[in-house]
């Protein structure tokens, strides 16, 4: 019998991206803007300060899927009004604001300590960014044990020819 650790989080406020060593990206009404990096670090923070004050008893070791899902604000034009039809809707993929690598390279750092020992145990896992009414990210961290760990393995590697 195959038991995994799991721990799921809901973050609520702005999401912000590393991007690079100069710059982040912040959401701010539909829109995005370029932040300095003190800026990405204070959200870095933010994010670290709600996790460690929902933080499982201790952090996760050995191979890690983390699932993220980045959930953006619907611009209030794009909700319709009460004689428009909305043109986005909550769940709708959000194809704006900056790429969802840079996103979860903050939220990976982030959690390093508090959701797992080291960043560098996330092994799988899907990473979305959509359309929703209120901003937050939602998390779930799953400590893969055994079999656990060839699957996630395979679902890493699928459509890239088995290739590690």
């Amino acid at each position: 019998m195959t038991t995994s650790l799991e721990w799921s989080l809901r973050i609520p406020g702005k999401i912000t991206s590393k991007g690079n060593s100069k710059r982040a990206f912040v959401s701010k009404g539909g829109r995005a803007f370029v932040v300095n990096s003190s800026q990405a670090t204070k959200a870095e923070a933010s994010v670290r300060a709600f996790a460690a004050a929902h933080a499982p008893a201790a952090p996760f070791r050995g191979a890690i899927m983390l699932d993220a899902l980045f959930v953006f604000s619907i611009p209030q034009g794009a909700r319709g009004g009460p004689r428009s039809t909305p043109r986005l809707f909550a769940g709708d993929p959000c194809l704006k604001h900056f790429d969802r690598g840079n996103a979860l390279k903050l939220l990976e750092d982030a959690l390093k300590g508090i959701a797992y020992s080291d960043d560098a145990l996330v092994v799988a896992g899907p990473v979305g960014k959509v359309w929703g009414y209120d901003e937050e990210i939602r998390v779930r961290v799953v400590q893969l044990i055994g079999p656990d760990v060839d699957r996630a393995v395979a679902w890493a590697t699928k459509g890239s020819g088995g290739a590690r």
